[in-house]
C-alpha cells in the first residue's frame, strides 16, 4: 500500500487546527481563572507599568557636566573637520554624444 505525501496545504490546515485548539484551551483557562477571581492581563500590565515608573531619569543625562569629553567647551568633544572634496577625473571629461 502506497502512502501519499501530505501537501503544503494539508500541513497548513493541520497546523491551523492545532493553533485553534491551543487558543481555545488558553481561552478556557483564562475564563476559569477569571471566574475564580484571579487576576487577568490587567494585573500584569499594572505590575509592568509600576516597574517602568521606577526610573524616571533619562539614560543620557550628564547632570552637572563634570565629565570630561562630554558636551561642548574646553574639555568637550573635539570638533570634526570635514575633508575637502576633490573633483574626480570623470568631471573633467566632456560627454561625447552620438554623431
Amino acid at each position: 500500500m502506497k502512502t501519499t505525501k501530505p501537501t503544503a496545504l494539508d500541513k497548513f490546515r493541520a497546523a491551523a487546527t492545532q493553533r485553534e485548539k491551543a487558543a481555545e484551551q488558553r481561552r478556557k483557562e483564562m475564563e476559569a481563572r477569571h471566574a475564580q477571581g484571579k487576576e487577568d492581563m490587567k494585573g500584569a500590565i499594572d505590575r509592568l507599568a509600576t516597574s517602568l515608573k521606577k526610573e524616571d531619569v533619562p539614560v543620557n543625562n550628564v547632570s552637572q557636566g563634570n565629565i570630561a569629553g562630554v558636551g561642548v567647551g574646553s574639555q568637550g568633544e573635539p570638533g570634526v573637520k570635514k575633508k575637502k572634496k576633490t573633483a574626480s577625473f570623470i568631471s573633467f571629461m566632456t560627454r561625447q554624444g552620438k554623431k
